[in-house]
């Protein structure tokens, strides 16, 4: 990155000349600045990436069969690596595409057509509707899990609401805990 162009030190800035310091060595000042700030940015950027693959191989390895919740690895000596695993669930298909136009069909207008075909299962449907939508939009994950597999309107909700619903892995936690002093 080069420093040419940036020009000298407009007059509105000069207040934040320290005393006795010349436009000069305020340009180099603030340039030595900017370059250690973007230089440190991109350094972590770059580390942030490497802890993202680092945890994502320590997680394979230790939690081959990941499952929902908080597990524990013991390590020996009282340490152990805690994982906290998840799902994040996503309502709407950004490349549904309606048959008739052949245009895709927006999220919210997804949404909103499966809140109504919800809303249309009789008695409990628009309760079930409206427990099971946020408008985010968003799924509500307890009130989706918790529907009723011996109820048909929740299977017939549930049915409507999977043919717009991606759910895919949360990015796992990892902690290291150190043993408890005795």
């Amino acid at each position: 990155m080069t420093t040419e162009g940036w020009g000298n030190v407009p007059a509105e800035v000069n207040a934040e000349v320290n005393a006795g310091e010349s436009k000069e060595a305020f340009n180099a000042r603030r340039d030595a600045e900017l370059l250690e700030w973007r230089s440190l940015k991109e350094q972590a950027a770059f580390y942030t990436a490497q802890e993202k693959e680092a945890r994502a191989k320590v997680t394979a390895t230790l939690f081959p069969q990941a499952t929902k919740g908080t597990q524990r690895y013991e390590l020996g000596h009282g340490y152990k690596v805690k994982l906290v695993y998840g799902f994040t669930y996503t309502l709407g298909n950004k490349d549904l595409v309606d048959p008739a136009t052949n245009e895709k069909i927006p999220v919210n207008k997804q949404v909103e057509e499966l809140e109504n075909a919800i809303a249309q299962l009789g008695n409990e449907g628009p309760f079930l509707a409206d427990r099971l939508i946020k408008w985010k939009p968003e799924l509500v994950e307890r009130e989706y899990l918790a529907l009723d597999k011996e109820n048909p309107t929740h299977m017939e909700a549930k049915e409507l609401i999977d043919a717009i619903l991606t759910v895919k892995p949360a990015s796992p936690q990892l902690t290291l805990e150190e043993p408890k002093a005795q």
